[in-house]
């Protein structure tokens, strides 16, 4: 963001390259503009972009407390839902990640179209059309803050059967299609988006069954986090499943008996099924069925946990109801408050781990220890930070799970530099440019440490070899290659 100048102040020129351009393979161009706005109020402080990030999320609770109200009709289970949704760990990502600003806005705006869309269906007949066009109008903003909200059009069909039963006439189902077609359209511009920034993946393992099956066992983690919150973080490693085994095997049985359950109970036009229905709506998008870069994120339940947090404290309140009579509801509720303030708790600690860099890539080392990323972003975090002692654990971290990381390579060969020590320093950066010989950066960082180091003869090669590679170093590398020469008694 901090890099994008279509961000600074509203303008004409901002607002057409942020409806004319794609952002790192994205198109959301509502999610720039919130950016502008930003930048109008507090500038490039991050504290200013944070607090807006808060605002946006709590407004989107106090909706899904309206929304769970007017569907249940009961405040305190509405209350309760809406802690939930608002208050969950799982959360925290999707708020406190200042670019994730997207997801905010998408629920924002899908939640004024479900209310405008319920407003039409009991408008009288002159509001009628005017209710419609405001949820269309909000549906298209969701889609232009993120493709998260193609799932919308699906949620107002859901709604539309939980509502009406299969006492459909034909207008029920013309009346969504402008939704759908508005949804088939930001796809399409976000295939595009993807493929301009050469972001289409593959399946995993180039096989649909392998992406099917890995994607049974994260769907059972998703669970796990969303009932047992504790060790999220940034990043996950969930196993790449290439066989039927017994975790995959209970995952699909997982998910067989809630879709049947969801099935059943909003052919029944139960709340809960019209509410456990839009949390695997949720999950679709972030399904794989079009492969993203990460298997599984904690920003990726946000959309899920809308339905979730309606259903869960739906069907145990009407549960209790029926084992245990009306004088359940009060025990059942200071349950469900004991479990809000339990999940305030450790969003608050989880939140303490997101304060800077440093203590976010801290923690998910801790908890995905094998994580090449985690440990190439705490490196270099320490090493900018100057903490070369940090730094060189993490960069020793680094290659023990990865040897040939050019990442840790030339990193830790810089860092030796930076000490002073120097035969360290050239034995890692010679190991980077052995592996990766035409790697510029590498040669470059070779280089220099040769130069510091006396070894001018392989500072020149190294330094020649790198502007054959890359000519645009030259104005970067002349100075230097000209002190070689001189102190060689040689022209460059």
């Amino acid at each position: 963001m901090t890099g994008n100048e279509a961000v600074r102040g509203l303008s004409f020129p901002h607002l057409k390259s942020a409806f004319t351009s794609f952002y790192v393979g994205n198109y959301a161009p509502l999610h720039i503009v919130s950016y502008m706005l930003d930048y109008m109020l507090w500038g490039m402080n991050p504290k200013g972009y944070l607090i807006t990030n808060i605002i946006i999320h709590s407004c989107n609770g106090y909706l899904a407390y309206r929304l769970f109200f007017r569907l249940d009709g009961r405040q305190a289970v509405a209350f309760l839902a809406a802690l939930i949704f608002v208050l969950h760990p799982v959360q925290v990502e999707s708020v406190a990640w200042v670019t994730e600003r997207k997801t905010l806005l998408a629920m924002f705006f899908s939640l004024l179209t479900l209310h405008a869309y319920v407003s039409c269906k009991y408008a009288e007949s002159g509001a009628r059309r005017r209710w419609f066009l405001v949820a269309l109008i909000a549906c298209i903003a969701a889609l232009l803050s993120k493709a998260v909200a193609v799932v919308v059009p699906l949620i107002i069909v859901a709604y539309d059967w939980y509502d009406d039963g299969q006492k459909w006439e034909w207008k029920e189902y013309v009346n969504k299609i402008p939704f759908f077609l508005a949804a088939i359209a930001l796809s399409v511009i976000t295939v595009v988006s993807q493929r301009s920034a050469d972001s289409v993946l593959p399946y995993l393992s180039n096989s649909p069954i392998n992406n099917v099956m890995t994607m049974m066992s994260v769907f059972c983690r998703y669970l796990g986090i969303i009932f047992w919150p504790t060790d999220l973080a940034p990043i996950y490693k969930p196993p790449i499943k290439t066989a039927l085994d017994m975790e995959v095997l209970i995952s699909f049985m997982v998910l067989a008996f809630i879709l049947i359950t969801g099935i059943y109970l909003l052919h029944r036009r139960k709340l809960a099924g019209f509410a456990l229905t839009v949390f695997l709506l949720g999950l679709l998008p972030v399904s794989h069925i079009f492969p993203l870069p990460t298997l599984m994120q904690d920003r990726y339940l946000y959309f899920p946990l809308l339905g979730f947090s309606l259903c869960i404290v739906v069907a145990i309140t009407d549960l209790a109801k029926r084992q245990f009579g009306e004088n359940s509801f009060k025990f059942v509720m200071a349950a469900f408050l004991i479990c809000s303030v339990l999940l305030s708790y450790n969003s608050y600690k989880q939140a303490g781990i997101w304060r800077n860099s440093e203590t976010l890539w801290a923690h998910t080392v801790k908890v995905v220890p094998q994580s090449k990323q985690a440990w190439i972003m705490l490196s270099t975090t320490r090493h900018e930070l100057k903490d070369l002692a940090g730094a060189e654990d993490s960069y020793l971290h680094l290659l023990a799970i990865a040897p040939k990381d050019n990442t840790g390579l030339n990193g830790i060969g810089t860092l030796y530099g930076e000490k002073g020590e120097m035969e360290k320093s050239l034995f890692y950066l010679r190991k980077a440019v052995e592996v990766y010989p035409n790697d510029s950066g590498s040669l470059v960082n070779l280089g220099y440490a040769a130069f510091l180091h006396g070894e001018l003869k392989e500072a020149m090669d190294s330094f020649n070899h790198a502007l054959a590679i890359n000519p645009e170093l030259s104005t970067k590398l002349l100075p230097v290659i000209n002190e070689i020469a001189s102190r060689r008694g040689n022209k460059p």
